[in-house]
């Protein structure tokens, strides 16, 4: 009797040993991935120092500078979770639209905004750049990937949509910026927005962990649960509640697909599977030999020219419908 009593506290110790290993690995892995303060984030107009935008680093400043230069509105609201929000508009000419733009993990208006702040300049089209949570001056500590995000989005739509009543708007954002606007198509968006522009976006916070698990040489279990219970018991959401994939594949939203077929960071295959995914209208610019995040700087005159054919071609066929009905 006392040696099976003794086997059951090991067995007992083992387990809560196991455990407290878990619960602590999972942490580590929260801090390391979702875990985002405030003293770990750029300076505002300070570049990332990334091989992938090197070679476009003085177009880059030029772009930050002049994005301080000219004018803009500071915007600030309140997310659902009571968290504060900031942005910048910059107004364009009356009549045209409205692009709300969202930058990427880690990443900031910027730079990541660069392609979008030349329709702006070039354009004429009315211009907000987000800060997404957890970036900048927004509050938070903890990136989930697009999960929250995507609500955040549709804060910033319902606030600019009372504010510009009858102002076509759309849906832009870049790599997890991407990704959180496709995201968003689960939630119910004001009428003004009229498409999403998806650049270098990825399928799910599932899948770009998973590839970033495989490219590490960890194996998937138990690292892939550990990251979960992280995001779950650290950063209090679940990284599988939805995914950009759901969100075209149940969304009414035209979609543009954006993405460099030599992106190392999201694979290629990803836009791939979200364009099949899409069920709405949608179009694909796939930007030869471009790398990550990079399209609008590698390929800028056809990055702007697309966009504008697809946001100015929605518009036309939507004053075409109201003419006729």
């Amino acid at each position: 009797m006392s040696r099976a009593i003794t086997a059951g506290i090991l067995i007992l110790t083992l387990i809560l040993l196991l455990a407290m290993a878990g619960i602590l690995a999972s942490y580590v892995l929260y801090r390391i991935i979702f875990y985002y303060p405030q003293k770990k984030r750029l300076a505002p107009g300070k570049l990332p120092e990334s091989w992938m935008n090197a070679p476009w680093t003085e177009r880059l400043k030029e772009s930050c500078l002049l994005m301080d230069r000219m004018p803009f509105e500071k915007l600030t609201i309140r997310a659902e979770d009571d968290l504060t929000l900031q942005g910048r508009l910059y107004e364009g000419e009356t009549g045209k639209p409205l692009i709300l733009f969202f930058h990427g993990y880690h990443g900031g208006y910027q730079w990541d905004g660069f392609g979008f702040f030349q329709l702006f300049r070039k354009e004429g089209y009315s211009l907000f750049m987000a800060e997404q949570r957890s970036h900048g001056e927004s509050s938070d500590r903890t990136i989930t990937f697009g999960i929250r995000e995507r609500k955040d989005v549709r804060r910033w739509a319902e606030h600019l949509a009372e504010r510009f009543p009858g102002k076509p708007m759309f849906l832009a954002g870049v790599s997890m910026g991407a990704a959180t606007v496709m995201m968003a198509e689960t939630e119910e968006l004001p009428t003004g927005v009229k498409g999403i522009i998806a650049d270098c976006g990825y399928t799910s916070p599932k899948d770009i962990i998973q590839k970033n698990i495989r490219e590490l040489h960890f194996p998937m279990w138990p690292t892939y649960p550990l990251v979960k219970l992280g995001a779950r018991l650290y950063g209090h959401f679940n990284m599988e509640e939805t995914s950009a994939i759901e969100g075209v594949k149940t969304g009414k939203l035209p979609v543009l697909f954006i993405h460099g077929d030599k992106d190392s960071v999201v694979p290629y295959a990803m836009c791939e599977s979200l364009y099949s995914a899409c069920r709405s209208r949608k179009k694909r610019l796939t930007v030869q030999g471009a790398d990550h995040a990079v399209c609008s700087l590698a390929a800028t005159n056809d990055y702007v020219q697309t966009i504008l054919s697809f946001a100015e071609g929605l518009i036309w066929q939507q004053q075409r419908i109201c003419v006729n009905s």
